[in-house]
């Protein structure tokens, strides 16, 4: 049976690139005729699962493990309702469905024992961030704020569709990335790619 996640997750997999936005009117008009094929393919894909049934990688696992142990999570149950509230009001479609993260992290052997707080990396050598700003999975946003946040903070931003920005066809971003990691060097200011 296709279920709402599942669903959640084939409907996701194509905004990660415009290219493959096509996917998404494919299996809006399969679901409308009763079909659930390609709502599985692509949320098996998204999960790196074959025809098979088998899983390529652990990547959803590992994603789970590091989201878990990054931070503290709240998994109260009323707060999650609090914050479903909130995305609903802001983000209908897909807010209230990304509010319940919480409850993945409740059940894991071994909890989180860091506070969210903000990143500084006070000392460091200099930082690139990169943004893109329509990434349907990471918001533009929060690479400016990191960028702001870290002592040595630098951003390039790409301005397109997609998620990420490096190796993506834009020669700006690229060859910012590729002089960061080469030679240690960062844009004097966001060049705006």
């Amino acid at each position: 049976m296709l279920g709402a996640n599942t669903m959640f997750t084939a409907i996701i997999l194509p905004l990660y690139d415009q290219s493959n936005w096509k996917y998404l009117d494919q299996l809006f008009d399969d679901v409308r005729q009763g079909g659930t094929s390609i709502a599985f393919q692509l949320a098996d894909s998204y999960n790196d699962r074959d025809s098979s049934g088998a899983y390529s990688s652990n990547e959803t696992e590992a994603f789970q493990a590091i989201n878990c142990l990054d931070y503290k999570t709240d998994s109260d149950p009323a707060d999650m309702r609090r914050q479903a509230a909130q995305l609903d009001a802001q983000a209908p479609l897909f807010g209230p469905v990304m509010s319940w993260g919480g409850t993945s992290c409740a059940t894991w052997p071994f909890p989180g024992s860091r506070d969210r707080v903000a990143i500084h990396a006070a000392g460091s050598a200099p930082i690139i961030v990169v943004g893109t700003t329509d990434d349907p999975a990471t918001p533009y946003v929060w690479a400016k704020n990191l960028a702001k946040e870290l002592q040595n903070g630098h951003l390039v931003t790409r301005t397109g569709e997609g998620h990420t920005g490096y190796n993506k066809g834009n020669r700006c971003v690229d060859s910012a990335v590729d002089d960061f990691f080469v030679s240690d060097k960062v844009p004097s200011r966001d060049p705006h790619c």
